[in-house]
């Protein structure tokens, strides 16, 4: 920096992060995500994009293009 006496911090947050599932999955609530999907008639993992309508303890329902799914834990 050419000038240091020039930079102040107006504000710093340093935010405590749990790293839990449904903590994580609550901050995407009403968001687009993907996810691997399994596809039972071909034995294969898929990608797609889901958009995540609930995420708690009790585990998570999203929804994929017309289809809820409900995902318990």
């Amino acid at each position: 920096m050419t000038a240091p006496d020039d930079l102040s911090v107006l504000e710093q947050n340093c935010e405590y992060e749990r790293i839990e599932p449904d903590h994580v999955l609550s901050r995407y609530v009403g968001k687009e995500v993907k996810l691997y999907r399994k596809n039972y008639q071909t034995d294969q993992r898929e990608l797609t994009t889901a958009i995540i309508l609930y995420s708690g303890k009790d585990g998570v329902i999203y929804q994929i293009g017309d289809e809820i799914i409900m995902s318990s834990t």
